[in-house]
This record gives structure tokens, C-alpha cells and sequence, in this order.
């Protein structure tokens, strides 16, 4: 009982401390605020799971909060959930899909949902164009508080969506701390992490937008990486896990074979001297569903992978090459029934940017062709074959 008095007391004097310098700060920024995105009653103590994104979408002026519960969206359900049919709203789409089987539903249902950054912005470089002496003292406030949130709730884990709230959290992340790939047919990229602070685990993963950049993790090509994440959370928050893991290392040490069994299924992956991921393969019911194949150069460096299905037809090949002055391209090619229907080119300058794609149909004739700025919004679309 005097935990829970003690819980509610820090809990108070949060929200109010917050409503305070909410108000305060909004008023000098000239910027809507708000922490949650979440009903009030989901705020409970050792929760199962906590969303932390960067900051609320939009960009609204100042309205002034006048009491703690208008810090939290209205109505009895998350935006997640509420806002499911909301075709505006893209990014909850994929958060749904990895939280869609019974159980993973009903922490979703109960999750706490919170920004690092309670003001709100389109983008979070939108930000800049504000007063910038009170954007970065209100962005340390509410870093600070958001860490001191987390200290009162301590939920069982945290999820972070996106690469800044981690970077305001100080949650450090690196190549070794990822514990999923993607299965996609492009070049093999980790595309979640996981990292313990002070106890908790944290788990991020790439914003679930549909911009260029994390477009492939959420809504690709059969979004066959969207569900890898789910089964990942399916096997991170099981009540009766019967997955596990198997794992083969050559007699330098050196991994060679991973396998992942859950439910029917098997996933292997088979990996050459330099650890570099060749092989892929999917299992349902003991038979070969589909496999993907990849291939490096001497220097180890990627070049090409080839999806296949279970007949050896190929459905998916991916090529990369790496011009002179460090500018990219990468090639899709699209096969029905094994045969060749078309192909997509992708070209990033030397930053990493995709500033062009082109569409090309099986006679190699262009159909269409996009120009991107560097946050990956189209400029221009043009159709060469007219439809």
C-alpha cells in the first residue's frame, strides 16, 4: 500500500511539473504540446511495454493545457488502436501489424505511448525554425523528464521507434546489439536492437514511416521484414515460448549457421568464412517455402541476391554497385512464374540519398521515372510509356 501511495505521489507531482513547464514552454515556442498518446489509465506502474517515438506529428500553435488530463489523448483507447481506420495516419499501420496476434494485442491495448519531445512538429528538424534558445531548453526538459518517467513506471520494456529518441534518451546502440536482420531481398541490414538500461530492455527499430528510408521495414516488398519483427515480438513477449535458437560456429569461431525455430516454421541462415550472410532459407511444415541467396566480391562487399521460390523459380533478384565518386545504385528485377516482367532502378548520391528511381518494363523501355529531395520526398514523377 505505501508503494502505491508513493507510485501516485511521484506520478502527481510528474504531470503537473510537466502541465506547468508544458504551458510555459509552448507559450515561448508558440508550439501545441502534449506527452501522450495514450488514455490517462494506462499509465500503471511495471507495465508490460512502453512506445517512445521522437515527437507528436502536426504542427498546431499554442493551446494552453489546463489540467493533467489533457496531457493524454482523448477517449479509452491509445491513437494506435483509435486511429486504426485513420488513412492519413501511416505510421500506426505497421505498429498494428507487429502487435496484431491475441497476446501481443492486448499489451499493445495496455501500453503507455509517449514522445521524448512533447512538442509538436511535422519533422523534427521543423523545430529549427523556432526560437532556438527555448527549442533547446524545452528539448532538455523534456529528455530529463521523460528519463525521470520511465525511472516512476519502470516498465518491463521499452520500444523505441525511430533513431532520435533513442539519440535524446542516450540509449547507445551499436552493430552488435542487433538481434534482427532484414529477409528481404535487399542488402542484409539489422533492423532491430536490443540493449539493457538500468534493468530494463530496451528494443528499437526504424521509425515505422513510409518515407524512403525506412519504407522497406514497413511496408516493403510482401512486407516480409514487417513480419519478422512481429514474430521477433512474438517470441519476446510469449507467455509459453517454444521458440529457440540453434547455432553452428566453424573451428575459428566464427558463426557459419544460425537456425530460428517458432511455431511451424524454420528460418536458416547460412553464412560464409567472413560472417557475411549467403544463404536464407524459409521452412513451413519441414518443406522449403523460399530461399534467398547472396553474393559479395573478393572485398566482401555486396553485390547481388537472388529470391527464389521452393521450385527454383526465381521471383526477386538485387543487384548494388558502388560508382567512382561513391554515389550508389541498386537494381530490382520482378519475375512471375520465372519469367522476367520488369525492373527497378535506385540511385543515391554519395550521402546515401535516394535522389532517383527508375521503372523499366521487360523490353527494357522506361515506364517511369521519380526525383527525391534528401529527406526523401518526391519532387517529380515522369511516364515515359503512356498508359
Amino acid at each position: 500500500m505505501e508503494n502505491e501511495k508513493t507510485f501516485e505521489h511521484q506520478l502527481e507531482n510528474w504531470l503537473q511539473e510537466v502541465l506547468q513547464k508544458g504551458n510555459e514552454y509552448g507559450q515561448q515556442i508558440g508550439l501545441d504540446f502534449y506527452p501522450f498518446q495514450c488514455p490517462y489509465k494506462s499509465l500503471k506502474a511495471n507495465v508490460d511495454l512502453m512506445i517512445i517515438a521522437a515527437n507528436p506529428g502536426g504542427e498546431g500553435g499554442f493551446f494552453e493545457r489546463k489540467t493533467i488530463y489533457e496531457l493524454f489523448n482523448g477517449g479509452k483507447q491509445n491513437a494506435y488502436i483509435a486511429e486504426a481506420n485513420n488513412p492519413i495516419w501511416k505510421i500506426n499501420k505497421p505498429v498494428l501489424e507487429m502487435f496484431s496476434s491475441e497476446n501481443l494485442r492486448k499489451i499493445l491495448e495496455d501500453a503507455i505511448i509517449m514522445n521524448v519531445m512533447y512538442f509538436n512538429s511535422k519533422w523534427v528538424n521543423s523545430l529549427r525554425k523556432y526560437d532556438k534558445d527555448s527549442v533547446a531548453k524545452a528539448t532538455k526538459f523534456c529528455t530529463e523528464k521523460t528519463k525521470e518517467f520511465i525511472d516512476i513506471i519502470k516498465p518491463k520494456a521499452v520500444l523505441l521507434l525511430g533513431k532520435k529518441a533513442p539519440e535524446w534518451l542516450g540509449i547507445r546502440f551499436l552493430p552488435q546489439n542487433s538481434i534482427l536482420q532484414s529477409v528481404d531481398n535487399k542488402p542484409i541490414t539489422n533492423m532491430m536492437w536490443k540493449v539493457e538500461n538500468n534493468g530494463t530492455p530496451y528494443y528499437i527499430i526504424h521509425h515505422p514511416s513510409p518515407s524512403a528510408q525506412t519504407v522497406r521495414f514497413n511496408f516493403g516488398e510482401k512486407r516480409v521484414n514487417l513480419y519478422a519483427k512481429k514474430a521477433k515480438f512474438e517470441e519476446i513477449f510469449s507467455e509459453e515460448d517454444n521458440s529457440h535458437t540453434e547455432e553452428k560456429y566453424n573451428e575459428a569461431g566464427v558463426l557459419i549457421e544460425k537456425k530460428y525455430y517458432f511455431d511451424n516454421k524454420l528460418h536458416q541462415q547460412v553464412f560464409n568464412k567472413f560472417g557475411k550472410r549467403v544463404e536464407s532459407n524459409m521452412y513451413k511444415d519441414g518443406q522449403l517455402d523460399s530461399s534467398i541467396k547472396t553474393e559479395y566480391d573478393d572485398r566482401q562487399r555486396y553485390i547481388k541476391t537472388i529470391v527464389s521460390y521452393a521450385n527454383g523459380d526465381i521471383r526477386e533478384c538485387l543487384y548494388f554497385y558502388k560508382n567512382d565518386d561513391d554515389t550508389e545504385e541498386y537494381k530490382f528485377e520482378d519475375y512471375m512464374n520465372g519469367q522476367f516482367k520488369g525492373e527497378w532502378t535506385y540511385e543515391k548520391d554519395a550521402d546515401g540519398n535516394l535522389y532517383c528511381s527508375t521503372k523499366r518494363n521487360a523490353s527494357g523501355q522506361i515506364e517511369q521515372k521519380c526525383f527525391f529531395d534528401k529527406n526523401g520526398k518526391k519532387l517529380e514523377e515522369k511516364y515515359e510509356i503512356k498508359k
